[in-house]
């Protein structure tokens, strides 16, 4: 799957063979992707994976720093459960240098302020249902 971030018509749609699934996310360059793009992109992420689970998605804007590094982020935060600086360096590994445009990491740290650390019992309830093995 391809998901492509760009402002412009693909330039290599005749590329891209039939069985490649591709979705277009307009986003004007050097502007922080809104909310309803990001859940776009998570929702056509998260059904492709549903039915690919062995499957790569292609993510990319003009660059693949700034639109695509936000983007990405959003992901981890919502679905990985990191939060943004762990999801920004965790970008920053995968695609150095990372986001580059300070206003865009800002932004992320502002829509993701952190999350919050589970009381001890919704920890036990997440870690084994809050059974107790022991427990008849």
């Amino acid at each position: 799957m391809i998901i492509d971030l760009s402002n412009h018509e693909c330039l290599y749609e005749e590329d891209i063979p039939e069985e490649v699934h591709r979705v277009h996310v307009r986003n004007i360059a050097k502007s922080i992707p809104n909310i309803e793009c990001c859940t776009k992109v998570m929702k056509e992420a998260t059904r492709h994976w549903k039915k690919h689970p062995e499957e790569y998605i292609a993510i990319h804007c003009a660059y693949g720093f700034n639109r695509t590094g936000f983007v990405v982020c959003c992901y981890l935060v919502e679905k990985e459960n990191m939060t943004a600086e762990e999801a920004l360096e965790a970008f920053a590994l995968a695609r150095p240098p990372g986001v580059k445009h300070g206003h865009f990491s800002e932004e992320l740290k502002r829509r993701f302020p952190g999350r919050p650390t589970p009381s001890p019992v919704q920890a036990i309830a997440a870690s084994d249902n809050g059974h107790n093995e022991n427990e008849e």
